[in-house]
């Protein structure tokens, strides 16, 4: 988890929480209402936008991790770190 929380901390020059969705919620409420009520338009939307999409793909992988729990058992452990590996090399190679 610190690899992960070390590694992925900035997402369009805007930081976010990658091992919780607390903050991130917060996030999208915010730039919400900020974008709402016509503050800095642009920049709230790019948030909310992004820090939408981080939480569906955590209720994404919250879904296929435990349907592969159930299909593959205790071998499931390794999807999240293959992937993690995956993105991790994408991001680095940029």
């Amino acid at each position: 988890m610190a690899f992960q929380v070390h590694s992925f901390r900035v997402v369009n020059n805007h930081p976010y929480a990658s091992a919780m969705n607390t903050g991130n919620l917060k996030k999208v409420g915010n730039s919400a209402i900020a974008y709402l009520l016509g503050e800095n338009k642009s920049e709230n939307k790019t948030i909310f936008v992004d820090c939408l999409l981080i939480i569906l793909t955590f209720v994404l992988g919250a879904i296929l991790s435990s349907w592969l729990s159930i299909w593959i058992g205790i071998n499931a452990i390794f999807f999240p770190m293959i992937v993690l590996i995956a993105v991790l090399i994408l991001v680095r190679c940029e």
